[in-house]
C-alpha cells in the first residue's frame, strides 16, 4: 500500500472544523461514496452549509457528533465507537478508506486519527500556505495533497506491541503467530519482523523440549536478529543470541548421547518456571518432578550405566547385580533389566560406586511431601489442582537438590517487538 488510489478508495473519514475549504479539496480529490463527518456542536453546521454544496457529487453521509471537543479522551471514546460502527454499516473494508484531519480542534483531530488508524491505513491531509505567519488556517487556492501510509499499519505496530506483551508472558507460540500476520501487512522492516516471528517459533519449539534442528533454523535469522538487536542497543539480547548457537548444540547432544543432561535440566527449570509465571501450576509442577528424576537417572547412568532408569544387570558386577535384584524383586522385566522408578532409583544409589551418591536415598525422603503433592494433581494420579505455595515449595527443594541456583536457570532477555 503506498499513497491513496482514488479507484479503490469508497470511503471517507474527516474532521470538521475551521475552514471548510481544505475538506471540500480533499473530497474533489479523492470522491467517496460514503462519507462521516466528525464534527463537534459548533462546526457541524458546515456540512450542510458550506461542505456538502460545494461537492459536485453528493455523498452518503453521516455525522458523528462529539460531545467535548476539547477532551482527547471523550474525543478518543466517541470516535472509535463511531468510526467502528460505520465501517460495519456501510459494509467497507479499512484499505478502501481514507481518514482527513485537517479540520477540527486539535484533540478532535488527535482523536479521529488515533481511533481511525485501528482499520485505516489510509491518511490525508491539505497542506499548503497559511496566513498567521504560518500558524493558521490553510489559505484558499494554494492548497496540496499530502497522503500516505499511518505509521499503525507501515510498520504493522499494533499486532507487534501484541506480540510483545505475549512473548514476555512466555506465551511464544502466539507471539510467532502475530509477528508472521505483521510481516504480511507491514511495507515496513518486513524481514526484522519476519526474524522475529522466527526467533518465538524456535524458542516455542525450546519450551517444548523439543531440541532437534534449532541451530539449522536459528543460522538462517541470526544475522538478522543481529543487526535488530544492534540496532535496538539491546546488549543483553545480543550476548544472548550469541550464546545460542552453543547452547542449543549441547541440547543436541545431551539428548544425542543420553547421559548426563546438564543443559535440558535447566531447560526443564525453565519451563517450569515459565508455567508458574503464567499460573499453569499443575504443569510447573509435573515439570519439577521431571526434573529431579531426570537428575537421579543421570546419576544412574553414571553409577550403573542405566539408560533413563533401565538398569542393564547383565553389565555390572555380579556381586552388584545380585544386591539389586534382591533390593528391588519387583522392579525386574522379563528381558532381566531393572526399571527403577524415582524412589527406587534414588534407593539404588545407595549401592553407587560414587560416595556423592550415597546420600541421595536420603533426597527422596526430604521431597516425599512435595512429590505426593505432584502425585495427586490432575496431571498425574489425582484429581487435585496444585496450587502457587505448591509450586514454591517444591522449587525451593528441587534447585539444591540438584545443585543449581535461580541464577542458573535459563532466562530469556526482555525484547521488544515494536519500534
Amino acid at each position: 500500500m503506498g499513497e491513496i488510489g482514488r479507484a479503490s478508495i469508497r470511503g471517507a473519514v474527516l474532521s470538521v472544523g475551521g475552514s471548510e475549504q481544505p475538506l471540500v479539496k480533499a473530497l474533489t480529490w479523492y470522491p467517496a461514496q460514503f462519507v462521516l463527518f466528525v464534527v463537534s456542536p459548533q462546526s457541524e453546521s458546515q456540512v450542510h452549509e458550506k461542505i456538502l454544496p460545494a461537492l459536485n457529487y453528493q455523498p452518503q453521509y453521516e455525522v458523528l457528533r462529539v460531545s467535548s471537543p476539547e477532551d482527547l479522551n471523550n474525543c478518543y471514546v466517541e470516535c472509535r465507537r463511531g468510526i467502528y460502527g460505520w465501517l460495519q454499516r456501510r459494509g467497507l473494508r479499512g484499505e478502501e478508506v481514507y481518514v482527513d484531519n485537517t479540520g477540527g480542534t486539535k484533540p478532535m483531530s488527535a482523536a479521529v486519527a488515533m481511533a481511525a488508524f485501528e482499520w485505516i491505513p489510509h491518511y490525508h491531509y491539505v497542506s499548503g500556505e497559511r496566513d498567521k505567519g504560518g500558524l493558521g488556517i490553510v489559505q484558499t487556492g494554494t492548497e496540496s495533497s499530502v497522503s500516505g501510509i499511518s505509521p499503525w499499519f507501515r510498520f504493522a505496530l499494533k499486532p507487534r506491541e501484541l506480540a510483545t506483551h505475549f512473548y514476555r508472558q512466555g506465551y511464544v507460540e502466539q507471539a510467532a503467530q502475530l509477528l508472521e500476520q505483521a510481516a504480511e501487512s507491514a511495507t515496513e522492516q518486513q524481514q526484522t519482523i519476519k526474524a522475529y516471528a522466527a526467533l518465538c517459533r524456535l524458542l516455542a519449539r525450546l519450551d517444548a523440549l523439543k531440541f532437534d534442528g534449532l541451530t539449522h533454523e536459528l543460522g538462517k535469522w541470526r544475522s538478522a536478529l543481529q543487526v535488530a538487536f544492534e540496532q535496538a542497543d539491546n546488549k543483553q539480547a545480543l550476548r544472548w543470541l550469541l550464546s545460542l548457537p552453543d547452547h542449543f548444540a549441547q541440547l543436541q547432544k545431551e539428548v544425542k548421547e543420553g547421559r548426563e543432561h546438564r543443559m535440558c535440566l535447566r531447560e526443564l527449570l525453565a519451563c517450569a518456571r515459565r508455567r508458574a509465571r503464567q499460573g499453569h501450576y499443575d504443569e510447573a509442577v509435573a515439570r519439577l518432578y521431571r526434573a529431579i528424576e531426570l537428575f537421579v537417572q543421570d546419576r544412574l547412568h553414571r553409577a550403573f550405566g542405566a539408560q533413563l532408569g533401565i538398569v542393564h544387570l547383565d553389565k555390572l558386577d555380579a556381586e552388584l547385580a545380585q544386591r539389586l535384584r534382591r533390593q528391588f524383586p519387583n522392579a525386574v522385566d522379563e528381558q532381566g533389566r531393572l526399571r527403577l522408578s524415582l524412589k527406587n532409583g534414588c534407593e539404588a544409589l545407595g549401592s553407587s560406586p560414587y560416595e556423592e551418591d550415597r546420600d541421595i536415598p536420603k533426597l527422596y525422603q526430604s521431597l516425599k511431601d512435595e512429590l505426593e503433592m505432584r502425585n495427586q494433581s490432575w496431571l498425574a494420579h489425582g484429581t487435585r489442582s496444585a496450587s502457587r505455595e505448591d509450586f514454591q515449595r517444591l522449587w525451593s527443594k528441587v534447585l539444591p537438590a540438584v545443585g543449581l541456583r535461580e541464577e542458573d536457570v535459563p532466562e530469556w532477555p526482555d525484547l521488544s517487538f515494536a519500534l
